[in-house]
């Protein structure tokens, strides 16, 4: 006999005596003794609790019920949805005293910028269509190029990342063929404040390799500016750091409460603070700027932060003046 054959009825044989009963008849086996019983006991239980079966049934079908005119969980922010956090009280001036103007009116004019001169919603929520977060990010890498090109200052960088990001915010659906247009136009406009020697139009133009001609970003200016409503002196991040800085190198730093009241420090409009340092924070900084929610902080904020990563938490809210705190307590 094969040796197939042999094991068929081995098979056969073993499911006799297993009484392995049809797939087809399962709903008929019975159940077991023990799980009657069992049932039974838990009938008796509801019927001496008071509970018979029609009104078990009726509770189980009202919880299947959707509930109506329930109240809706209040919408917490999350790190994608960063929060606006603007203290009601100024932050203690941490300005030393100068011969050239009142430190508390200073510190307080500096505070009292216009919100508008940063973004206050999304650039990409449902203001923008045809430009998404990428395309910023190689925009804004793009100038940084072109301020490193021609020794541009690092304010001038700023001022025209602020230009960009406020117009962005202010113009619905800009076609994504208008980005570098946007870009050069704000670093001309920026060179033009903050250098020297800016470099001439025709060099923006040819920065650009032919996709925006100088009569171009002429006419883009006017419509940029207007914009912007003219409004052009801001605090950036980078002014913000750099008085950060001072404050944490000024001799009334070092002497801190010791110091009377009355003493001016001369020293204090010359820069005092070590370039390497700023250097690092810096870097910190232009890494957020490739960020599009950056532009949802205000620029104080970046800089004490930056700050606070780099060198201390201690140090962030002595010179930024316990600004977390503040917003810590109004959040």
């Amino acid at each position: 006999m094969p040796r197939k054959s042999i094991r068929i009825q081995a098979r056969k044989q073993k499911e006799e005596q297993l009484h392995i009963p049809d797939l087809e008849n399962v709903s008929q086996i019975p159940r077991s003794k023990k799980r009657k019983a069992d049932e039974s006991e838990a009938l008796q239980d509801l019927q001496l609790a008071g509970v018979d079966e029609p009104r078990k049934k009726q509770r189980l079908e009202r919880v299947k019920e959707p509930v109506k005119n329930a109240a809706l969980s209040p919408r917490t922010p999350t790190c994608h949805r960063p929060l606006h956090l603007r203290p009601d009280t100024l932050p203690q001036s941490r300005l030393p005293n100068i011969r050239w103007a009142d430190n508390k009116q200073l510190w307080k004019s500096m505070h009292d910028r216009p919100t508008s001169h940063y973004c206050k919603e999304s650039l990409f929520s449902d203001i923008q269509k045809y430009i998404t977060p990428s395309m910023r990010t190689i925009l804004i890498d793009w100038m940084m190029e072109v301020c490193a090109a021609y020794n541009l200052h690092r304010e001038t960088f700023c001022l025209s990342v602020n230009f960009t990001d406020r117009y962005l915010s202010r113009t619905k659906d800009v076609q994504k063929q208008q980005l570098q247009l946007i870009g050069v136009t704000a670093l001309f406009v920026a060179s033009k404040m903050e250098e020297i020697y800016p470099p001439r139009l025709k060099e923006f133009a040819d920065m650009t390799d032919g996709a925006c001609s100088e009569d171009t970003i002429m006419e883009f200016e006017i419509i940029l500016l207007n914009t912007l409503e003219w409004n052009l002196v801001s605090m950036t991040p980078n002014a913000w750091l750099s008085v950060y800085m001072q404050i944490m190198n000024s001799e009334s730093w070092e002497q801190n409460e010791t110091e009377s009241a009355s003493e001016v420090d001369d020293n204090f409009v010359m820069p005092q603070f070590r370039q390497e340092t700023f250097k690092d924070v810096s870097t910190l900084l232009d890494l957020c700027y490739l960020d599009y929610e950056s532009s949802l902080f205000e620029p104080s904020v970046m800089a004490a932060s930056a700050i606070y990563y780099e060198i201390s938490t201690d140090v962030a809210l002595q010179v930024s003046g316990n600004y977390f705190e503040c917003s810590r307590n109004n959040s």
